[in-house]
């Protein structure tokens, strides 16, 4: 995120009541994710189709920040 940038969420009117603000940013995570792959199936193009979705796992997260 560009610290010099002047930035304004989005408002909306959520009902007569409230407004609603939103913002979105990218974070970076760091850590460790364990992972099974298809063995029978490896793309080495493209490893991320090899993973089996069911078997993703976040075993430890080290640090978080704004990118």
């Amino acid at each position: 995120m560009d610290p010099e940038k002047e930035y304004v969420p989005h408002v909306s009117d959520h009902n007569k009541h409230y407004f609603e603000a939103e913002e979105e940013f990218e974070l970076c995570v760091s850590g460790l994710v364990a992972i099974e792959i298809d063995r029978d199936n490896i793309n080495l193009d493209d490893m991320s189709l090899s993973i089996n979705k069911e078997g993703f796992v976040i075993d430890e997260i080290t640090d978080i920040k704004l990118c």
